[in-house]
């Protein structure tokens, strides 16, 4: 896990450590959105919290009616006005003590215009040196740390812009090979 994933899962469990009624995190596509709602979801079952998460924003229906600890809502950008409003409404506290939406940059304006105070935690590209780490961390683990020259890492990490979905993407052939 990347140092920006860590910092974010950081901040995310605090927020809901502290029962904070709406968290929001924010990332580009690729930056680990899923994966922080998956280590949280597991952390949150670690602290006895229960929770319920929904895959997609446009199916967040299906847990709506029973409360629970922490609601996990990934790609809330799929998710209509009426269903975000209904969550965020006073109601809304019915369904979950912390509702944390993971969503893209350009989504997060839809959490000022309810009126809401929520906490923005922000999912950011791994740096060059985090980058370069995970490359060589994957590429020991399967018994070849010399596998990338350093021009080879640096292309690679050109190419994902520090995005950790595309940079597995554009080293997968050699790790397979």
């Amino acid at each position: 896990m990347g140092r920006p994933l860590q910092t974010a899962f950081g901040e995310v469990v605090r927020q809901i450590g502290q029962q904070t009624p709406v968290v929001v995190v924010v990332g580009s596509a690729g930056t680990g959105k899923s994966m922080l709602m998956d280590v949280t979801a597991r952390a949150c079952v670690g602290m006895g919290l229960s929770v319920r998460r929904v895959e997609r924003g446009d199916l967040v229906q299906a847990p709506i009616g029973q409360k629970s600890d922490v609601l996990l809502v990934d790609q809330t950008d799929s998710m209509s006005n009426t269903s975000l409003q209904t969550l965020l409404s006073p109601s809304g506290k019915e369904i979950a003590t912390t509702m944390v939406f993971l969503c893209l940059p350009s989504s997060v304006c839809r959490f000022s215009f309810s009126g809401t105070n929520a906490a923005v935690v922000e999912l950011t590209p791994l740096a060059l040196s985090d980058a370069r780490n995970y490359l060589q961390e994957r590429a020991s683990s399967i018994g070849r740390s010399h596998l990338f020259t350093q021009e080879a890492l640096d292309l690679i990490i050109d190419g994902s812009r520090g995005l950790p979905r595309l940079l597995r993407s554009i080293a997968q052939l050699a790790f397979f090979g």
